[in-house]
């Protein structure tokens, strides 16, 4: 009886021309993910960036994000220390320089992805699939495209380092491999709270690759010693200073949350179905059918193991969030699904693998089904990507935009305050977008948060190349801005008074232009 193809690559060693061609696999799909987010490099600082995240740890010493984090709802230190790093390398915030963190591990994430798929499978349309469908899911943008998000694709990148250097540990029995995994497993947990799942992803890779074994076996498998890690991270993260608004949710909050995340789950069904509102019945009855429709896919590729593999790595990753977020936050945070998106590319690359079985017969069969894999994978890759342009255009029209408020603030004489009247909180309609990107996921956020309500306008200048000096934000209801704006309201006496003090200038968010309110007056 011929061996599984997922049971034949446990000890599996790749050979010179495999390993090469391999390799340039890894290269390309990293490529690919690069391309993807490749306009953020130009990208500037805004929502959490400047004041949620940069302001804070200036005042911090290099290894104190380490010790606290008073004043934050999280404890991810490593994400700080890689931030206060590329702060020293460049002299300020390079934003080329800070963009480009994210990208990088988002490419080389797909590309772990590619080879931890084909490890799985010894199939490389299969490797492919998974790989660039997480490379372009389209919940997960923010992740790569907004630096404040940096810790999600950063504590990605551990994990799927440590699944990478334990099926390596796995297969020769190297000590060092076994370490290097363990070391993974502590930097996922510096990077980010989701870390704790990653004990959990080498179970599953241990139950994906080797199908002989039951639990009282891998008991007492090193496997045991990378769940004593989570415990004693608990024990740190409990001890650290920190405010969080969080908490373990209701029943009622915890299914609201769950609703995004079946999104993610069927995700390429949903640019076809054109789901006009979130009906959460009617998403509930399409993840069924997709679960048993993956499954028998699964039956077809003879890779059930793979399945529940993929499927567990969806379903941890997303328990966190549907149990301790609220919804608003879980709603309103595309980079909260990062993690999830490596699961979904697993499963969503199955198709294929179904397809590569059935590639036997005469030529045409085997063209024909060729092209059937082509067209497949183009269903699943091309919607999302138009969808994250759209949205990346958000985040450029908001770089834009702070960066104009940096220029104007520079000639002021500094003893003259500067005063921005009804800047953008958050806006959802720009010039090239008036009715913002098109939804083919009834459940995502349209546009971009410019200056979230408790941030300081002062600091935005400064990280976006200009003065460090007195600036605030106002919202001047008589020019019925149509927008949520940032700054408390005023009244015309009020805003006369700016005028006559202060440097004002108002935001046209229809025109996507400034105007100097003071040389006017």
């Amino acid at each position: 009886m011929p061996q599984s193809p997922v049971r034949r690559k446990w000890f599996h060693t790749l050979g010179p021309s495999e390993l090469l061609s391999s390799s340039l696999s890894m290269l390309v799909v990293a490529a690919l993910a690069s391309a993807v987010y490749w306009s953020a490099l130009g990208f500037g600082f805004f929502n959490d960036d400047p004041t949620g995240h940069f302001a804070w740890m200036e005042g911090l010493r290099p290894l104190e994000p380490f010790t606290t984090s008073a004043g934050l709802g999280f404890y991810r230190p490593l994400g700080f220390a890689a931030w206060k790093l590329l702060l020293a390398l460049f002299g300020g915030y390079s934003p080329a320089g800070f963009h480009a963190l994210p990208i990088a591990l988002h490419a080389a994430n797909a590309a772990l992805l590619w080879i931890l798929a084909f490890y799985a499978t010894g199939r490389r349309p299969y490797a492919w699939a998974a790989a660039l469908s997480f490379a372009t899911f389209p919940l997960s943008y923010e992740a790569v495209a907004y630096v404040a998000a940096t810790f999600h694709p950063l504590v990605v990148f551990w994990a799927l380092v440590a699944v990478f250097l334990y099926h390596h540990a796995r297969r020769t029995g190297s000590s060092s491999y076994y370490a290097g995994a363990y070391v993974a497993l502590l930097c996922g947990l510096l990077s980010h709270e989701n870390g704790v799942v990653i004990p959990f992803l080498l179970a599953g890779w241990e139950f994906l690759m080797q199908r002989e074994r039951g639990l009282p076996e891998l008991a007492r498998q090193p496997l045991r010693w990378f769940f004593v890690a989570p415990v004693l991270f608990g024990l740190v993260w409990l001890s650290i200073p920190k405010n969080s608004g969080h908490g373990l949710q209701t029943a009622g909050n915890a299914l609201r949350n769950a609703l995004p995340f079946l999104q993610a789950y069927v995700y390429p069904l949903l640019p076809a179905l054109r789901l006009k509102a979130a009906n959460p019945w009617l998403l509930v009855g399409i993840a069924l059918a997709a679960f048993a429709a993956l499954y028998a896919v699964a039956h077809i590729a003879r890779c059930r193991r793979l399945y529940w593999f993929a499927m567990g790595w969806f379903v941890l990753s997303s328990l966190p969030s549907i149990a301790i977020l609220k919804p608003a936050y879980v709603y309103g945070s595309p980079r909260l699904f990062y993690l999830t998106s490596a699961g979904a590319g697993l499963l969503w690359g199955l198709p294929l693998l179904a397809l590569a079985r059935l590639t036997t017969g005469g030529t045409w069969r085997r063209l024909s089904l060729r092209g059937l894999q082509m067209l497949v994978a183009l269903s699943i890759l091309l919607p999302p990507i138009r969808f994250i342009r759209c949205e990346l255009h958000f985040f450029e029209q908001t770089s834009q935009l702070v960066r104009q408020m940096a220029a104007l603030a520079s000639p002021v004489p500094p003893e003259r305050e500067v005063v921005f009247v009804n800047v953008p909180f958050y806006f959802s309609s720009c010039p090239r977008y008036p009715s913002g990107c098109a939804k083919p996921y009834p459940i995502a956020p349209i546009g971009a948060v410019v200056i979230p309500p408790y941030a300081h306008v002062r600091d935005f200048l400064r990280v976006n190349g200009g003065p460090d000096r007195p600036a605030h934000t106002v919202t001047f209801p008589g020019y019925a801005p149509g927008w949520t704006t940032h700054g408390t309201a005023i009244d015309g006496p009020a805003l006369r008074k700016y005028v006559q003090s202060t440097q004002v200038y108002v935001f046209d968010l229809a025109r996507w232009s400034w105007f100097d309110l003071s040389s006017a007056w």
